[in-house]
């Protein structure tokens, strides 16, 4: 509501932009959650990009994953989409145009299998660029991205002449940085004239 359906899509699929930062006296401030009750406030992030959610889950990925799989162990992974599209930008080396097209849908796994140097063997119903395969009921994943397309497209689409810049310089939000806002201007015109030409 308070930036348009937009940007908050940028904030979403983007690799590096960040959204505004949370306010300590915000109702929602998520250092208030029991769940982080042992944490300093100083290590809870007050905004994040998929860069810095990656950093994050990649800690966990070196030190307690790949000790697993390497066991032979089976490892569940149930997170937030963000964690997830960083783990599979890392396991199968895309750079950040790739992993925005990626769709991760709620609720259908996607399985890797690793050999024993740790390299993902192709599954075979794989769909690149990934190697790991979603099981599912045959059709359901292109039922779910067909309608995840049809509910973005009924959204305002984004109008490259109307830039991040514009959107906010009117806005009477002025907690986004400067960085940020550079950040999107020069991240959703490029995301937009592709995705025009791919149409």
């Amino acid at each position: 509501q308070l930036y348009g359906a937009d940007v908050v899509n940028a904030f979403k699929v983007g690799y590096k932009g960040r959204p505004p930062p949370m306010q300590l006296e915000h109702p929602y401030w998520h250092a208030n959650e029991r769940k982080y009750a042992d944490l300093d406030p100083s290590e809870i992030p007050l905004t994040e990009s998929l860069e810095d959610c990656m950093k994050r889950a990649m800690v966990l990925y070196e030190e307690k994953m790949k000790t697993d799989i390497r066991m032979g162990k089976n490892v569940l992974v149930a997170a937030h989409a963000n964690s997830l599209r960083g783990l599979i930008k890392h396991l199968e080396q895309l750079d950040e145009n790739e992993i925005s097209d990626v769709s991760i849908p709620n609720g259908i796994p996607l399985v890797y299998e690793f050999d024993s140097s740790m390299k993902i063997v192709k599954r075979p119903n794989a769909l690149p660029p990934l190697r790991g395969e979603y099981l599912e009921e045959k059709g359901l994943f292109r039922a779910v991205l067909k309608r995840e397309k049809e509910l973005t497209a009924a959204r305002s689409r984004y109008d490259p002449e109307y830039t991040i810049r514009n959107l906010l310089q009117n806005s009477s939000h002025s907690s986004i940085d400067q960085e940020s806002v550079e950040q999107f201007d020069a991240q959703l015109l490029p995301q937009y004239q592709q995705q025009q030409q791919q149409q």
